[in-house]
């Protein structure tokens, strides 16, 4: 099996299946990526493809020197971030309010909360952080990312990156117990 960067050369020279390994190999990392900012499967699954296209195009400006996750990371980023802009602007004109980011055929709350209420408390806290904290968390504990990749990710010192890994672990947790306590107290109401 070849490395990242004699794949990426390869895709410099346009070959297409050195492309298509590199999108494999990176294929879930970047939907998760696209899913965590926009929160909407079909979204994500939209911007991943669109994150691969647009690398795919713009491969030979790619420095091989470097990573690729952190460059085709970046590229998803935007566009999820150029996703959620737009429709900002879109529902604003309409003057729509956003439903929920579930279909309502679908969507069983006590069956939810029986089958992964950790899960959805911990994506439900994750949404209230700051984009910054949001961000270095995901990169983290769900893209396994090194400091050294989230420090070339973020454009920022190693030691930063600890630091704000720190503190948003810490937000993290405070913003659990606050939903935690907040669920306690609308227990004890309804009884």
């Amino acid at each position: 099996m070849k490395n990242e960067r004699e794949l990426v050369i390869e895709a410099q020279s346009g070959n297409r299946e050195a492309f298509a390994i590199l999108v494999k190999m990176y294929f879930k990392k970047i939907f998760r990526v696209a899913y965590i900012y926009l929160h909407n499967t079909h979204d994500a699954e939209d911007i991943t493809q669109t994150t691969f296209l647009k690398a795919y195009s713009n491969i030979k400006t790619f420095n091989p020197e470097k990573p690729f996750f952190p460059w085709i990371y970046q590229i998803a980023k935007n566009l999820s971030l150029n996703h959620i802009q737009r429709e900002k602007l879109k529902a604003k004109k309409e003057r729509v309010t956003p439903e929920g980011n579930h279909n309502s055929d679908d969507y069983n709350p006590e069956l939810q909360l029986i089958k992964n209420s950790e899960a959805t408390v911990l994506k439900r806290a994750l949404t209230k952080l700051n984009r910054e904290s949001r961000e270095i968390l995901i990169l983290k504990h769900w893209n396994n990312c090194s400091y050294r990749e989230i420090s070339e990710i973020l454009s920022i010192p190693i030691g930063s990156v600890m630091s704000r890994l720190y503190y948003a672990r810490k937000k993290l947790k405070a913003e659990i117990l606050r939903m935690e306590e907040k669920n306690k107290w609308s227990a004890m109401r309804q009884n």
